[in-house]
């Protein structure tokens, strides 16, 4: 009878373990929705804001996009590391055009406000940060 009223303490365990989700992957917080194709600019100091675009898709567990500028230091990179967690959405993506930030990593953060997107960008690899402020484009 012992062997049985251990057992099921750790059974219990587990059940609930696996209910609340033990698989790999992105996990998005329930009535967060950061889905859609995003449009704004970055502040930088000492050179031109650059107009962001911004493409996130949310399915189920996962979120891909890819982040592009029209100042050419993105052009369509896919978003790294994304997480949405307490209702912020964070990824890396690494700069692939031909500019002076070629290769530079970057982590950018996201709130929702209203019906935009504000939050900041930080260049890794400088230490430099700054505000975003994206709104949904219009189809």
């Amino acid at each position: 009878m012992t062997h049985i009223k251990i057992t099921v303490p750790i059974l219990m365990t587990i059940i609930l373990f696996l209910a609340t989700g033990c698989s790999g992957g992105t996990k998005v917080a329930t009535g967060t929705d950061f889905a859609g194709r995003w449009l704004g600019s970055a502040e930088k100091t000492g050179s031109s804001n650059p107009t962001i675009r911004l493409e996130i898709l949310n399915e189920g567990d996962r979120i891909d996009g890819n982040i592009s500028t029209l100042d050419g230091t993105f052009k369509e990179v896919p978003l790294s590391d994304a997480v949405i967690e307490a209702g912020t959405l964070s990824f890396r993506a690494v700069a692939n055009g031909e500019t002076q930030f070629k290769d530079h990593l970057y982590l950018f953060s996201f709130r929702r406000q209203g019906g935009d997107l504000v939050g900041t960008w930080t260049d890794l690899l400088e230490g430099i940060e700054g505000p975003v402020s994206l709104s949904l484009e219009k189809p």
